[in-house]
């Protein structure tokens, strides 16, 4: 079962939030893509790898980071496996000044493996990865559609007739 919020998270949005999950004890937030097996960290939720701009990133708790699964993609590296690893995968939202398009935070329980037996991921994770979900829910109090707004893009798309857009 997978579990997810929509959102309109303005840079400023972004930064509060990355200092949350920063002063969160223990959350470490990694790269969409890698050059080996190993996930690559980054320093903030802020930020995408060196090499490229990229909106997704996951966070992991540091102590499931040893059971972080990536995948080969050929002539791209690696990627994170969010479906078989206990991550929360973070697709931020593209902002031009003009236009914010929606981003997602998003997880699954567990998963089917390859002899169709149920995986549940450890409840420390479930209970971990809700807390990232109802933050949003509970901070961002203003709701367009099915994305909750922050109060940063609310000002934003207000003061400057900015437009809010789904992906």
């Amino acid at each position: 079962m997978a579990k997810q919020v929509n959102f309109f998270m303005h840079p400023g949005d972004l930064a509060d939030f990355d200092a949350w999950l920063r002063a969160r004890e223990g959350t470490v937030v990694l790269a969409d893509y890698s050059q080996t097996s190993t996930p690559q960290l980054l320093p903030s939720a802020t930020c995408a790898r060196k090499d490229e701009e990229s909106l997704r990133v996951f966070l992991v708790r540091d102590s499931d980071l040893r059971n972080v699964v990536s995948q080969p993609i050929p002539n791209q590296g690696f990627l994170v496996d969010c479906l078989r690893s206990p991550v929360v995968e973070f697709s931020r939202c593209y902002f031009n000044g003009d236009l914010l398009r929606s981003g997602r935070l998003y997880y699954d329980t567990g998963y089917w493996d390859e002899k169709k037996r149920w995986k549940a991921k450890p409840e420390v994770f479930w209970r971990w990865a809700d807390a990232i979900l109802r933050k949003i829910r509970s901070t961002y109090k203003t709701k367009r559609a099915s994305s909750y707004v922050g109060p940063g893009a609310a000002k934003w798309a207000k003061e400057s007739n900015g437009q809010l857009a789904q992906p």
